[in-house]
């Protein structure tokens, strides 16, 4: 069996997903490698075959996407011709992370397509929704950016015969946990300054912010910004009381699969985070909706009265993952 695996490479959570998956597939499969995306900032282990300028988004100071950068980095006429060339007859099947090119150029090409990815749990109605839902983006989630034939969806829950658990990144999965008493922070649509801010009024505590927007690391009061960097995120991640982060899917998960102490503050433009902070409210965790003059009383209150999560309350396996893919990708191949 020949695969293509597609990335999507904006932000970091498809691809670190793929460097834990990717092995697995790589002993039961011949797999070539696809990404597409612009914004990333890990290194994948194994080469990349094929680099496309997709469709990124580009953060922002204030909590959201900073749509003005983003649109003026879209290139239609670019996706087309490369959604046009990409050559998926060349696989058996694609194995796609919400990559747009593969997946539409599998379409075109009557290529059949895995989807492997946390969208792909929303395919079922059992996962949890916000009260105030978005049919619009709801259905483009599914539809628009890269559909699929079959899918293996990822989720806090299996609350679905398709939807298995989050994949753990190794290090973690195998790291020893501990609690030194800071926060660790991964907030990358806000403004270093502004989360130093709002840090600096929390007495007794201490914050390690890992930051897109610097590439050095420095120290303000109780606030340690460093830059992004995976070994020093994951040490700060064990070690840490609790994370604060948006409503990104992989961040949350491996707080939640630590036990840490988990506070999210979802995009407010982002339905998909909105759509994990639904799910991460049924299990407790504490959602705000910014960092503002509350800040102080929500971190306070947090940090005094919430408690973590149960330790290790799900148990991931990057295995059974893989194995459901090739599963699924055999089926499609036969039909």
């Amino acid at each position: 069996m020949k695969l293509l695996y597609a990335i999507q490479g904006t932000g970091n959570g498809h691809l670190g997903r793929a460097m834990e998956i990717a092995p697995f597939l790589v002993d039961m499969a011949e797999v070539d490698f696809l990404i597409s995306g612009t914004s990333r900032e890990l290194d994948f282990p194994y080469p990349f075959q094929y680099k496309y300028h997709g469709l990124s988004f580009y953060f922002g100071s204030r909590g959201g996407v900073d749509y003005l950068k983003s649109f003026g980095n879209l290139k239609l006429f670019r996706l087309w011709e490369d959604i046009k060339t990409c050559p998926v007859e060349q696989y058996d099947c694609i194995v796609n992370d919400f990559e747009p090119v593969s997946a539409w150029a599998a379409q075109r090409k009557k290529v059949p397509v895995v989807a492997v990815s946390h969208q792909a749990s929303f395919f079922s109605d059992k996962v949890p929704l916000p009260k105030k839902r978005n049919k619009f983006f709801e259905y483009g989630m599914k539809n628009w950016v890269a559909p699929a034939d079959g899918y293996v969806g990822l989720h806090y829950k299996a609350y679905d015969d398709h939807v298995l658990p989050p994949i753990i990144r190794q290090e973690l999965v195998g790291g020893t946990i501990t609690n030194l008493g800071h926060i660790t922070v991964y907030l990358p649509s806000f403004a270093d300054d502004t989360l130093i801010k709002y840090f600096n009024q929390v007495p007794n505590s201490s914050w390690q912010v890992f930051s897109k927007k610097t590439d050095k690391n420095y120290s303000e009061g109780n606030v340690l910004v460093h830059r992004i960097d995976k070994a020093e995120y994951s040490k700060s991640l064990l070690s840490c009381q609790g994370l604060l982060t948006g409503g990104g899917f992989q961040a949350t998960s491996e707080a939640l699969y630590l036990g840490k102490k988990l506070m999210a503050i979802p995009m407010f433009d982002q339905y998909e985070q909105k759509c994990n902070a639904a799910a991460l409210k049924e299990l407790g965790v504490k959602i705000i909706s910014g960092i503002d003059r509350n800040f102080n009383v929500h971190a306070i209150e947090w940090l005094t009265t919430e408690a973590p999560t149960s330790a290790r309350y799900y148990e991931p396996s990057t295995k059974d993952v893989a194995h459901k893919i090739v599963e699924i990708a055999t089926e499609l191949i036969k039909k």
